[in-house]
């Protein structure tokens, strides 16, 4: 019947990673899924494609809820230029992501990001437009005869993300649809691992972010413990070692890594990004210990140390030209993401009719082994696979 139909599209991060930002119409209500900015050669370039939506919508002020899933900048880089064209527009995310959100958004934290925005205020936006949420609550909302609930669930990935389950209400029947957002099975320094919706929701569509749904080639996904390792072997060649960490709570993560892991006498200097992300959100334990100094102090002595930065280091060829004469750079980038096999793992406990595959590198896919093919030969299975192109409409 006209009017109950669930469709979805993604404006982008559909078969490419980067610029996550989805539209998911349920009878009449209008939401969005996350709005990131993509990025290229490591500086954020292009944002989700609004004028695709613009086909279902008559403008962006139509959109009358925004969640964002989690404060990584491919999934809330492009909020600032969204809520700004579509004024009645509410925003919802947990209090941490709120509160990683600003971090990022500080001019000081990411001078390429906030001059293509043109963040003058954009912190006093996020006070004004965005909702916090938890994991005990939920909403209700209703428009004419068509009606849905959202609750939240961690997703795990990062602190604060969360998983947001729709439930859908026609004139006939309810159906439970599952936006994951980044999510993983397993635990990190930072973050336990998701929390599955109760086993009495039966889910009817998953839209999953699924980096690794194709399975190309073994990966050794627990890259945190190789740099930890690469960290320790400079080191004790009597060499310092400079730890580029730019993505929001990696360079936590490896701070708590390398504090467990390396032996007492080698010293740790942090930079005011790192320090003040800290400060901002509170965690299980604490990250800070007594060998850790700011980044500008200068060295107690000559003993090799380890520097840790969100910035590269201040020329061109960092890779060739040391900072200084006995520093060896690291670039800290490892995996939050579940691998293929936990992928598969997680599309199996929840079982859904429909799964929507999204977040993934949809250039490999005719030829490399997929979760759908895996997963054929699973007589419990009975989960349809949709591996979702950008700007495509999808009938649900």
């Amino acid at each position: 019947m006209a009017g109950e139909e669930i469709m979805f599209v993604p404006l982008g991060g559909g078969d490419n990673i980067g610029a996550s930002c989805y539209y998911l119409k349920l009878g009449r209500s209008n939401i969005l899924l996350d709005c990131g900015r993509g990025f290229d050669g490591g500086k954020f370039s292009f944002s989700p494609n609004f004028y695709t939506l613009l086909k279902f919508i008559d403008s962006l002020d139509c959109i009358s809820q925004v969640y964002i899933s989690h404060s990584h900048l491919d999934h809330v880089g492009a909020l600032p230029e969204f809520l700004n064209a579509a004024p009645h527009c509410a925003a919802y995310m947990t209090q941490k992501s709120l509160i990683l959100t600003a971090h990022q958004f500080n001019k000081n934290f990411n001078k390429n990001f906030n001059k293509i925005n043109k963040l003058n205020n954009f912190n006093d936006v996020l006070i004004n437009r965005v909702t916090p949420v938890s994991f005990d609550q939920s909403f209700k909302f209703k428009f004419n005869n068509y009606n849905y609930a959202v609750s939240f669930y961690p997703a795990g990935h990062i602190p604060g993300a969360m998983m947001t389950l729709f439930e859908y209400r026609d004139r006939y029947k309810i159906k439970n649809i599952l936006y994951t957002g980044d999510y993983s099975l397993r635990q990190s320094a930072l973050s336990g691992g998701c929390v599955l919706p109760d086993a009495n929701k039966d889910i009817d569509i998953l839209i999953i972010c699924a980096v690794n749904v194709l399975r190309r080639e073994r990966v050794n996904y627990n890259s945190l413990d190789i740099i930890v390792n690469k960290v320790l072997r400079v080191l004790k060649a009597g060499r310092n070692v400079y730890c580029f960490a730019p993505q929001l709570s990696k360079g936590i993560e490896l701070l708590k890594a390398l504090n467990i892991n390396l032996p007492e006498n080698f010293r740790i200097y942090i930079d005011d990004a790192v320090f003040n992300l800290i400060k901002k959100f509170e965690v299980t334990e604490p990250i800070i210990n007594y060998r850790n100094y700011y980044i500008d102090e200068e060295p107690k002595d000559n003993a090799p140390h380890v520097t840790l930065s969100a910035n590269k280091p201040r020329y061109k060829d960092y890779m060739l030209k040391p900072v200084r004469s006995r520093d060896v750079f690291i670039n800290a980038n490892f995996s939050l993401h579940d691998d293929f096999d936990l992928t598969l793992k997680f599309i199996k406990q929840i079982n859904p009719k429909t799964a929507v595959i999204v977040h993934y590198d949809g250039s490999h896919k005719d030829v490399s082994v997929s979760v759908e093919q895996e997963l054929m030969r699973d007589a419990e299975c009975r989960t349809q696979f949709i591996f979702a192109e950008n700007n495509q409409a999808y009938y649900l």
